[in-house]
């Protein structure tokens, strides 16, 4: 296996042949695997898959399109580099560890990180500007201190195992977490559903921004409505938020959403939410490493490429205005509908009782008139009866005289 990789233009390999360095002239598809260590330069273009038995390291600026795997850590780096790369990081692919993934910086680079995939692992932890095309799945802790948005869920915890979560500038759809939730300053989600099945913990007076409509059109115009940097630094106020109000437990977990309190404008807020959440997974599925789309990207507007990717229906105010209107004209007429079928339904039940109340009363009714009728019939026996004894008697009399 090393005298293979050492025949390959720009991977330099270690005596013992247990460490790769990929270094900035390496531009192939060689699949780069069963190494101890995998460290990949800046500027290095990977299209063939990376799998490492310890550590996969990879510098600013490098271009991976394939999924990377380490039974063990993966180390990703931000920042800029003299002389080097003029694009961010950029992987097509999941991202995979055993142990730990850990994002960082290298410079006050505000540049993200961009994963086209998913990020899988035991413990991650975010100390860099991040995008995430894809869900993060952690099993025991995931902590996002830095900018960070996920185009997609995150999901902690197993069934057997409880996550803890720290989230701090970061901007996903949904969280699920078999465990504790602990929520620090400016952040943001699409699909306000938070679920955590022991803990939900907020900062006393928090606020966790919730992306509608107003966002998409925003009145600063802000450049990017899903890690607004106008929010992130507390220029804006005009936006919806879930606080402590909204954290309540129900069949032994804490849920923090907006539902109990919605209208329908939320509830057509909803409906837009869902659809960028479908143009996250249709094109997650529909473009891979391999496909001409990805090839064709411009590495170095790849970050507004995905952004008009996610919002892939006009965002104008107009359309929008119109599209929720639409929307809540539909969530009324359903409820309007709904209304009718259980007023319907209420009638007919009163028509019923009303029926079965007549019934009863017509009933008693025919009862009372039956004992009416045999009383009168007794009291005529009666005074029949006593008539004819006077009767009698009188004829028994005149015939005594007569005699």
């Amino acid at each position: 296996m090393r005298e293979y990789y050492q025949k390959v233009e720009g991977l330099n390999i270690d005596p013992a042949g247990k460490k790769c360095l990929v270094t900035s002239k390496f531009e192939g598809v060689t699949p780069i695997v069963d190494f101890d260590v995998i460290s990949i330069n800046s500027n290095a273009k990977v299209s063939g898959s990376v799998y490492a038995k310890r550590l996969v390291s990879i510098e600013p600026g490098a271009i991976i399109s394939r999924p990377i795997v380490s039974l063990d850590s993966i180390e990703i780096r931000s920042g800029k580099v003299e002389g080097k790369a003029n694009h961010p990081t950029i992987i097509i692919g999941d991202v995979s560890a055993l142990e730990k993934i850990k994002v960082s910086k290298l410079s006050n680079s505000e540049e993200p990180i961009i994963i086209y995939g998913n990020v899988l692992s035991k413990h991650i932890e975010i100390d860099g500007p991040l995008f995430v095309r894809g869900n993060i799945y952690v099993s025991d802790s995931l902590i996002i201190n830095e900018p960070t948005f996920i185009a997609g869920e995150i999901r902690a915890g197993l069934p057997t195992t409880d996550a803890e979560v720290f989230l701090q500038n970061a901007s996903f759809i949904s969280l699920y977490c078999q465990g504790k939730v602990e929520l620090g300053p400016n952040n943001t989600t699409l699909a306000p559903v938070l679920v955590g099945t022991d803990q939900i913990k907020m900062e006393k007076d928090g606020k966790i921004r919730v992306i509608i409509d107003r966002c998409l059109n925003c009145k600063l115009n802000s450049p990017n409505p899903f890690l607004c940097p106008l929010y992130l630094e507390g220029k804006c106020e005009e936006f919806e938020f879930l606080s402590e109000n909204d954290i309540y437990k129900y069949k032994g977990k804490y849920f923090l959403n907006l539902y109990w309190r919605a209208n329908y404008k939320i509830i057509a807020n909803h409906f837009l939410m869902n659809q960028i959440q479908r143009n996250v997974y249709k094109r997650l599925r529909a473009q891979t490493a391999s496909t001409s789309t990805i090839g064709t990207y411009n590495y170095k507007n790849l970050l507004k490429q995905m952004y008009n990717d996610l919002l892939s229906f006009p965002v104008s105010t107009k359309y929008i205005d119109e599209w929720i209107q639409k929307k809540l004209q539909e969530v009324k007429e359903k409820r309007l509908k709904a209304k009718k079928i259980e007023a319907l339904e209420e009638t007919e039940q009163s028509t019923e009782e009303e029926q079965e109340q007549t019934t009863e009363e017509r009933e008693e009714e025919q009862e009372i008139e039956f004992e009416e009728v045999t009383v009168d019939t007794g009291e005529e026996e009666e005074e029949l009866k006593q008539l004819d004894d006077e009767l009698f008697k009188q004829l028994e009399n005149k015939l005594k005289f007569d005699d």
